[in-house]
Parts: C-alpha cells; sequence; structure tokens
C-alpha cells in the first residue's frame, strides 16, 4: 500500500536548486535531492570504498538551529538513504546512518551546545558510529532566498572532500520555521507566556500494515486549541524496496479536555505518485518527549505513529 505518512516537516518546505545553476529548486524535497545526488554521484566517481556517513549539524550564521534547520538535515538524511539504496550499479557508494542511531549517539557522548563539527567532537561521534564521513551545513536568509551551503567531511582528517549548494524561497512558512529555534536542553514543561513544550520538532517513525517509513513532524500551536505542522516521511531500514520520501502541509485541533491532536492534510509539497495523505491523532507525553498516535483511517490493518522530540 502506498501513501504518504507527513514527516520531516521542515522537508515541506519550497527550496531552492544549486547556486550554481539558474534557478531555484521550487521545494525542499527538489533541493535535497539535488544535494543528495552530487554527493552519491561524487562518491561513485571516485571508486573508493564505501563511506559511512551522517548528515549532522545544520545551523544558522548566528550558530541557532530552528525548526528549519532540523528538518533541512532530517529531509536530506532520508533523500541520502533513499538514493543510496537505488544505486543500480551494483556498490553502495555511501551508507547513511540513520537519525535515530545519530540521535542515541549524541545523547550518549553528551556534547551539549558543542559544534558536532568541531575536531574532537568529530572524531568522538565517529568512533561512536564507525562513522568516516559527516555532512554539516550553514542556512542562510537572503532578501526573497534561503541559502543551503553543505559539506562532506573526512573525520579522519576533517579536510572537506565535498561541498553542494542550493536555495529555496523565502515564503511565510519558511520565515516561521527559521525564526522557531530549538531548545537545546532536557524536557521541560512550560506554564504562562513561555513558549509551548508541544511546539517543534517531532522525529521517529510511521507504520500502516507493513508500510514503515521515518517521520518528522514539525508542529506549532498558535492558540485557541489549533495546531499547524509540516511533515515529511522517508525511507528507513526497515521500509520496503520502493519506499519514496513525500512532503505536505497539515493543520488540525487539539482536544482541551483529553489534549489529543488531530491533524488532516493541507496541502503537499512533494507527492509521489499514487500517494495520499492520512489523516494522524494522537497524545503527548511532556516528562517522556513522546508522541503516540495513529493514522486516523480503517485502511491500515496496524497503525501506529511514534515520535520523540528532538532537542538538537
Amino acid at each position: 500500500m502506498k501513501f504518504l505518512i507527513s514527516t520531516c516537516a521542515g522537508l515541506a518546505f519550497s527550496f531552492g536548486a544549486c547556486l550554481t545553476g539558474a534557478h531555484a529548486a521550487e521545494t525542499l524535497e527538489m533541493a535535497v535531492t539535488e544535494i543528495a545526488q552530487k554527493y552519491i554521484s561524487a562518491q561513485s566517481k571516485q571508486g573508493e570504498a564505501t563511506r559511512r556517513v551522517a548528515v549532522t549539524a545544520f545551523i544558522m550564521p548566528d550558530r541557532r538551529t530552528t525548526t528549519f534547520t532540523n528538518l533541512s538535515m532530517i529531509a536530506l538524511t532520508g533523500k541520502m538513504v533513499e538514493l543510496a539504496n537505488n544505486v543500480t550499479d551494483g556498490r553502495e557508494p555511501l551508507q547513511v546512518i540513520e537519525r535515530a542511531q545519530l540521535e542515541t549517539a549524541l545523547r550518549n557522548i553528551d556534547i551539549e551546545g558543542v559544534p558536532i563539527f568541531d575536531e574532537s567532537t568529530a572524531s568522538k561521534l565517529g568512533q561512536f558510529l564507525g562513522v568516516d564521513t559527516l555532512i554539516v551545513g550553514e542556512i542562510t536568509p537572503m532578501r526573497d532566498l534561503v541559502r543551503i551551503d553543505s559539506r562532506m567531511i573526512d573525520i579522519s582528517t576533517m579536510v572537506t572532500i565535498e561541498q553542494a549548494k542550493s536555495t529555496v524561497p523565502l515564503t511565510p512558512s519558511v520565515q516561521e520555521h527559521l525564526n522557531a529555534d530549538i531548545i537545546m536542553n532536557s524536557a521541560f514543561v512550560q506554564t504562562g507566556d513561555g513558549p509551548d513544550p508541544r511546539s517543534g520538532i517531532w522525529n521517529g517513525t510511521a507504520q500502516c500494515g507493513d508500510y514503515v517509513v521515518g517521520v518528522a513532524l514539525a508542529m506549532m500551536f498558535p492558540g485557541n486549541n489549533t495546531v499547524t505542522a509540516m511533515q515529511t516521511y522517508y525511507p528507513v531500514a526497515n521500509s520496503p524496496k520502493n519506499a519514496e520520501s513525500g512532503s505536505l502541509e497539515m493543520e488540525g485541533t487539539v482536544d482541551p479536555a483529553t489534549g489529543t491532536v488531530a491533524l488532516n492534510g493541507a496541502g503537499w509539497l512533494h507527492q509521489p505518485r499514487g500517494h495520499g495523505s492520512i489523516p494522524i491523532k494522537g497524545v503527548f507525553d511532556l516528562d517522556r518527549r513522546t508522541f503516540d498516535g495513529a493514522y486516523d483511517t480503517e485502511a491500515c490493518s496496524i497503525s501506529k505513529v511514534a515520535l520523540r522530540k528532538m532537542t538538537r
């Protein structure tokens, strides 16, 4: 069964094309596809041994991390997994570390507040995951575009071995997520006029029947028991071989009595052929920083959406 599991909220944004070209990509999906293709193509041409790579820190020029920078990071990870799995020349140029593995590594090596591309930190992360290559990036807002600069770094030498650039239109939606900082500390419950602890990026997996994908969902709660979101879904290790990535906007409501969030599709940003959006319902556990939900449809014999809030 083919369907779109909204995830990687940030992916839903319109992204620009490679700066070396004469156009801007229409969507983030297109932009990260261009970047991922360049890295995989470059590694294939070099004919070197398979590299294990992790897509890590994307930051703003002032070193902030926002929902947009993290969504971009998640989107690129998903696209690289998808493209690496579809290489047809009989070799595997890159093994991409999935986001869940990277999150575990970041928690275990305790690098709070340390740039992921710092030499000592990079070496530590490489040892933990068996990774020899990192992809890092910077997101720069311009007058009417957002520029995405990324670098592939050999962690043994800290030398940049490849780089790729792209731009996307600076739409109101993109601006909203550029302004939404990621909270870099432990779980908390905010009251009063502080930020809503439910707002942010929730990342994990979703299942409908035997179809499993990675999901990232960037949610914001503007008040009046409403919620807006960006979702992107992407292949993971136990996804079907033909799994594709996609992204869309969502909107919904919050039941004030139970806290249940109900989300519905509000427009596709990248819709793979044959995919359709499915409503999601779920509840937060703010102490555990989890979102436990399911697809609100009878079409799924097994239905589960299990997400955890990202803090980096």
